[in-house]
């Protein structure tokens, strides 16, 4: 059974969890980025920070999810503070990979109505307040049990997991750091314009079609 088929949108905990692991991985995340953390709790991911375009130019106007619609092929998170945002300025990261783009816009879609939980966290815990990474974890790691895998791993597991992908579809290396906004490239690459970055969302889904993840 693929991981995907373990979490059916028909339970909606499940739904929103396997959300979040497709855009982790996909996006190259630090789990900061994604859920917050002990120390920056505020930047854990909003609703109001998600975008859906209905093709790959994100100046095109967005799309609201529901269920009557199509998803559409771009999404993109608008991250106030990243690491490796020095500026402070924040980040867009974008999302063309087809099963991360679906699994968010299901959730979104499960998660609705969108006006009325514009500020509400995209990931919730099962309080209502966001999910903690710990909590993140624990279900990953139990997820590694019940598929007899090992285990013993991090949420720093999204990005090496991600990079390793790309590699492994014959991504380049400066694509994968590109990806991942790791320190070690010029400075200049934690500054792309918007165009950049979505031309990179895009490389990166391509790249990963031939791996075939299963959705």
């Amino acid at each position: 059974m693929s991981l995907r088929d373990r979490h059916p949108a028909s339970d909606p905990r499940k739904a929103m969890l396997y959300a979040a692991m497709a855009i982790g991985v996909s996006c190259l995340m630090r789990p900061s980025e994604l859920l917050g953390s002990p120390q920056y709790p505020e930047r854990a991911l909003l609703r109001s920070q998600l975008h859906f375009y209905p093709s790959e130019d994100a100046s095109s106007q967005g799309v609201t999810p529901s269920a009557d619609k199509e998803c559409p092929p771009l999404a993109k998170l608008s991250l106030n503070v990243s690491k490796t945002d020095q500026g402070r300025k924040g980040i867009n990261k974008y999302i063309a990979a087809p099963f991360a783009v679906k699994a968010l816009w299901e959730w979104c879609i499960i998660h609705g109505p969108w006006d009325a939980h514009g500020e509400l966290f995209a990931l919730p815990g099962p309080d209502g307040k966001r999910l903690l990474p710990a909590q993140f974890l624990k279900h990953i790691k139990d997820e590694m049990v019940a598929t007899n895998r090992d285990p013993s791993l991090t949420l720093k597991a999204m990005r090496r997991g991600g990079a390793s992908a790309l590699a492994a579809a014959g991504a380049s290396e400066s694509v994968v750091a590109s990806a991942g906004h790791w320190r070690a490239q010029s400075s200049q690459q934690h500054y792309l314009t918007d165009q950049a970055q979505r031309a990179r969302a895009i490389a990166i889904a391509k790249a990963l079609q031939p791996a075939k993840a299963q959705r």
